[in-house]
């Protein structure tokens, strides 16, 4: 059987190199004659484009003086008929006696000018000489007004091409040169003119009767490419094709080059058949002639194998290959299904090993497998005296996030950013997924180092930053994350996942989006999370919370105009706890939801309480967290509220942070689009802390703008946080919206604030949150201090 199939190969493999030998001559000569074509109306349109030049010099050879209307007039529809011509012009000679009566003629004609010459590729005043050959006429003159005036007579050296041109009396090109009006290089096509009437019997006379010369100004890249496309069957070809303005190719003297096309209406062979077919045609050369300068022009064939040009050799080998593969298919069915057997086995056994240590989500190492790794790293980094990171990373308020796109979305973007961690780090190093949205990472260091670097793991920040796109939507993703460090915190893999877990827990409790490493500490304050953690579920059903209020002043009438409701935890064992130690708790275990309809509700019923005491004329403000926002039935929630305690819906204010309404633009300009039929006045609080854009702000249905404390806290020592305010004090102004400045403590803030045109300010300096108790003293304070102005 083996004598057999190698025989019928050799017999196949014969009759196919001679089949392809003939099938390669053919397409060789088919290419010869394809770019023979191309030769041919390449140098027909080159001849057409210096026989227009020469039109132009029988215009001055035939009449003793031409004017720059004339001129405008005779070279309009040549420019048009031949756009890849830059310029078209007028070289005059002057002496240096009639220099300046030159250049007052040519301030008149372009205010300014003065007669310039070429140096170092840029136009500058010409120095001083016997004689100057200028650019007098140049059409378009709009296009090319830095050439008029130029001295093209510099450097003195004449050019050979100029010198054969006033020998023959024809157009001769020049070399490729800088232009004055272009920054790509140009030829220069040049033709003496002779004084009207002077008599042209010598080489001796014409020198005597030259009084200038017309030139042309060639983009060549633009001349070749325009004529090529003239004719669409020639570009079409499938040929690549390269011209230089010089015998030789050169790469400085190329002007235009063709990327090789496969032809489109030609079917290639695939790869796996190309390489029987390793034969190209040779590349095609030739000179050609263009105003006395030779040229050259080549071109080849793409390297794509087309099927119509082998169907012989490839019916030899169709054939051959398959009386071959009859004659030893019996054979091979037996052996093959002994070896499919086998492999079915091995990838059965391969797909039980990966599942039982990868995520079925995102096909990242599971916790099991992590441990198995870091265990096998511990044992190499003790022996190489190297540290290594084990970084515990959990996303900001997924829950919420996951609420808005669903279980297939939230899938979805699980798998987005588990991408994004894997792109970010070495194949040495370990993404895993311990489940839900918290993944861990081994970072090893990187070579020549004992120890990983914080670059390393900033990339990983820096990839998760950029705005992801998820159904539709464009999220912006923030993570908290804990990083424990081998030998220091742990050299067991689950001891050290444990205290990087704790480090993350750590950074959530700081608001998210920030990165902590482990410290011994931390395991205390793990108990006292968990406590705050299980008081804080039924907080609200023992009656712990109080709001407290802080005044909003409008500093030019000298009036309150608006409360603030700030949340207050008075635990009878922790005491008063501060809304930053459990306000993002709040928010990562969903109790934001009730305590935020409690605060609601409570402000509400206390500004009603208010008006009816006589205190008219105020609003309420009420901060909204991200997770109210994302509930369905938010606005229906606060259309309720204002229906039960009958407070105007003009007189509550909801403020939402600028990062929580760009987590999720679109649901967030719908959200505000719905209050805003309500009635309610909406504020961004903090603002020039996030990320919001110019355009997305116009889209924000809002009407009040706070300024951040942290900016209003230096304004009066920090130029950049001053620059900050007044900034955004003016963006207010322009887009018709109140603002008001939190944090004022201090005279020299408020009067920082007032000269620059803010007008409402709240803070230390005006009274700090207090009970309502407090705030009502206040407000009659306030009301007799009124009624006395």
């Amino acid at each position: 059987m083996t004598l057999a199939l190698l025989s019928g190969l050799g017999v196949t493999a014969l009759l196919f190199a001679g089949a392809s030998r003939l099938e390669n001559d053919k397409v060789a000569l088919a290419i010869e004659q394809r770019a023979h074509a191309r030769l041919f109306l390449l140098q027909q349109g080159v001849a057409n484009t210096v026989g227009s030049l020469a039109s132009v010099n029988h215009l001055f050879a035939s009449r003793a003086a031409v004017s720059r209307a004339e001129f405008h007039l005779f070279t309009k529809p040549l420019l048009q008929r031949y756009p890849y011509v830059q310029a078209i012009s007028y070289l005059r000679v002057v002496p240096h006696e009639g220099r300046a009566a030159y250049e007052q003629a040519l301030a008149q004609l372009r205010p300014g000018a003065v007669m310039t010459e070429m140096r170092d590729g840029k136009p500058v005043p010409a120095g001083v000489r016997d004689h100057y050959r200028v650019v007098d006429y140049i059409e378009p003159q709009d296009a090319n007004e830095a050439a008029l005036g130029l001295d093209t007579a510099y450097p003195v050296q004449e050019d050979p091409a100029r010198q054969a041109a006033y020998a023959t009396g024809e157009p001769m090109a020049g070399p490729l040169v800088p232009l004055a009006q272009q920054s790509q290089p140009g030829v220069i096509i040049s033709m003496p003119v002779y004084r009207f009437g002077a008599p042209l019997d010598s080489e001796a006379a014409r020198l005597a009767a030259l009084q200038g010369e017309t030139a042309a100004v060639l983009l060549p890249s633009a001349m070749v490419a325009r004529i090529l496309s003239a004719d669409g069957n020639q570009v079409a070809d499938g040929l690549a094709m390269r011209v230089y303005a010089a015998p030789a190719p050169d790469a400085a003297s190329l002007v235009y080059q063709s990327v090789p096309a496969a032809s489109p209406v030609r079917t290639t062979l695939p790869s796996w058949l190309a390489w029987l077919y390793p034969q190209h045609a040779q590349p095609f050369a030739s000179r050609f002639d263009v105003a006395g300068k030779t040229w050259l022009m080549t071109a080849s064939a793409p390297p794509a194998v087309y099927a119509g040009d082998h169907l012989a050799s490839l019916f030899t080998l169709a054939f051959g290959a398959l009386v071959t593969a009859l004659g030893a298919a019996w054979v091979h069915a037996l052996a093959s299904r002994s070896h499919e057997v086998r492999r079915l086995v091995e990838e059965r056994t391969a797909e039980l090993r990966h599942q039982a240590t990868h995520d079925a989500l995102t096909g990242l190492p599971n916790r099991a497998l992590l441990a198995d790794r870091l265990l096998q790293t511990m044992h190499h980094s003790e022996r190489k005296g190297h540290v290594l990171w084990l970084v515990s990373l959990d996303l900001d308020r997924f829950k919420f996030t996951n609420s808005r796109l669903g279980h297939k979305g939230g899938d979805r973007l699980l798998q987005a950013v588990a991408e994004r961690l894997q792109l970010a780090v070495r194949p040495v190093d370990t993404v895993a997924r311990m489940g839900g949205d918290e993944f861990a990472l081994m970072l090893l260091p990187e070579q020549g180092a004992l120890s990983p670097r914080a670059d390393q793991f900033q990339r990983v920040l820096d990839c998760l930053s950029v705005p992801l796109h998820i159904d539709g939507q464009e999220l912006f993703l923030t993570c908290s994350t804990g990083i424990a460090v081998y030998p220091d915190d742990g050299t067991a893999p689950g001891v050290l996942m444990e205290r990087a877990d704790i480090a993350m827990f750590r950074a959530k409790e700081m608001g998210g989006d920030n990165v902590q490493f482990y410290t011994a500490a931390m395991n205390d304050r793990l108990g006292e999370r968990m406590l705050i953690e299980g008081a804080l579920r039924s907080a609200l059903e023992r009656n712990e919370f109080v709001l407290h209020y802080q005044p909003q002043t409008d500093i030019v009438a000298g009036r309150i105009v608006g409360m603030e409701a700030l949340i207050r935890w008075q635990h009878p064992e922790l005491g008063m706890v501060a809304p930053n130690r459990f306000i993002p708790l709040a928010e990562e275990t969903g109790q934001i939801l009730p305590v935020g309809a409690w605060v609601l509700r409570t402000a509400c019923e206390q500004l009603v309480a208010w008006r009816r005491a006589g205190h008219h004329g105020l609003r309420m403000a009420v901060n909204v967290s991200a997770r109210q926002m994302a509930e369905k039935d938010f606005v229906q929630s606060v259309a309720q509220v204002l229906a039960d305690t009958g407070l105007p819906p003009s007189c509550l204010e909801l403020e939402l942070t600028e990062s929580q309404v760009m987590n999720d633009i679109e649901h967030a300009i719908a959200v505000m689009h719905e209050l805003k039929k309500l009635g309610v006045l909406l504020a961004i609080d903090d603002f020039g802390t996030g990320y919001s854009s110019l355009a997305h702000l116009k889209r924000f249905e809002i009407d009040v703008l706070k300024i951040d404390q942290t900016f209003v806290r230096d304004l009066t020592v920090d130029p950049d946080d001053a620059a900050i305010v007044t900034t955004i004090i003016a963006l207010a102004n322009n887009l018709g919206l109140d603002v008001i400045s939190e944090g004022v403590e201090t005279v020299e803030q408020l009067e920082f604030l007032r000269q620059h045109g803010c007008r409402q300010m709240q803070g230390y300096y005006f009274s700090r949150p207090a009970p309502a108790a407090v705030i009502e003293a206040t407000l009659r304070d306030d009301a007799e201090r009124a009624a006395a102005a």
